[in-house]
C-alpha cells in the first residue's frame, strides 16, 4: 500500500510543471507534516522527520545498513499518542 502512494505522488510531482523540485519538495513536506500532525501529534510527527533525516544522512555517509525503504518496519501509528 505504502509502495502505491509512493508511485502515485512520486507520478504527480513528476508531471507537474510549473514549480521547481524544490518548490515541490516544500509543498509536498508541509502537507506530510499537517496530515500526520492531524493523526498523531506534532511530536511524533516531528520524531518521524527525524528518523527520515537520521537514514539520509546514513545513505549520503555510505552506510550500507541505512535505508529509506524499511523506515516504517519499527513505526507503529497505532502505538503514537497525539499531543
Amino acid at each position: 500500500m505504502l509502495d502505491n502512494f509512493y508511485a502515485k505522488v512520486r507520478a504527480v510531482s513528476r508531471t507537474t510543471s510549473g514549480l521547481s523540485e524544490t518548490e515541490k519538495a516544500i509543498v509536498l513536506v508541509r502537507v506530510a507534516i499537517e496530515e500526520s500532525s492531524r493523526e498523531v501529534g506534532v511530536a511524533p510527527t516531528m520524531h518521524l522527520l527525524s528518523k527520515l533525516m537520521t537514514a539520509t544522512l546514513g545513505i549520503m555517509a555510505e552506510d550500507e545498513d541505512a535505508t529509506l525503504k524499511n523506515l516504517l518496519k519499527d513505526f507503529e501509528v497505532d502505538e503514537l499518542t497525539p499531543s
